[in-house]
């Protein structure tokens, strides 16, 4: 009895190796616009939400195309909530901060958020912008900034590392960019 034992672990070790060295390897960057494997959580937090106007970073100034922008930082924590977006939102003070991170669960990440904020002092024609831009295993590294009809639109960077995870990741981009007024 003790003989079958040891085979059938030895052989679900040997499956369990196979596994985990097939999900190793290099992979390119991806941005939003690309398929990603990471997981989702609630009713669909990895796809965009650009249903509220209130969150539009929005201007008639300025041409559609890239956009100049400085990240502050990417701040991250395990099952912080949110929704992704690819809409960033201007945050003009301590209300707009407010408003923003009570959309986030826990204290750790909305702390992290007030942190970074909290000293970044934007240049008189640029505005200060945040945007939950990934939930999922995979932490951004980066973000691309581009103005599509009018609008600013925020995408993440990330390189897939095709580790799997028990809690969503939820990563906000905080970053200054031109405001077009």
């Amino acid at each position: 009895m003790r003989t079958n034992s040891r085979k059938t672990l030895t052989t679900l070790a040997a499956g369990l190796l196979v596994l985990a060295l097939a999900g190793c390897g290099e992979e390119e960057p991806t941005t939003a616009n690309e398929p990603s494997s990471t997981p989702s959580t609630s009713s669909s937090p990895g796809s965009p939400d650009t249903t509220d106007p209130t969150d539009a970073a929005t201007s008639d100034a300025g041409q559609d195309g890239p956009v100049d922008f400085e990240l502050v930082e990417i701040v991250s924590a395990t099952e912080g909530g949110g929704t992704v977006t690819t809409t960033p939102t201007q945050l003009g003070g301590a209300g707009k901060v407010d408003a923003f991170v009570a959309k986030l669960n826990g204290p750790e990440l909305p702390q992290e958020v007030r942190s970074t904020v909290k000293g970044v002092r934007p240049a008189p024609d640029e505005g200060l912008f945040a945007a939950v831009v990934a939930i999922g295993c995979d932490v951004p590294h980066d973000i691309t900034l581009e103005r599509a009809a009018g609008k600013l639109v925020v995408k993440p960077v990330i390189k897939k590392t095709g580790i799997e995870c028990f809690a969503p990741v939820t990563s906000v981009a905080v970053f200054t960019a031109p405001t077009g007024t």
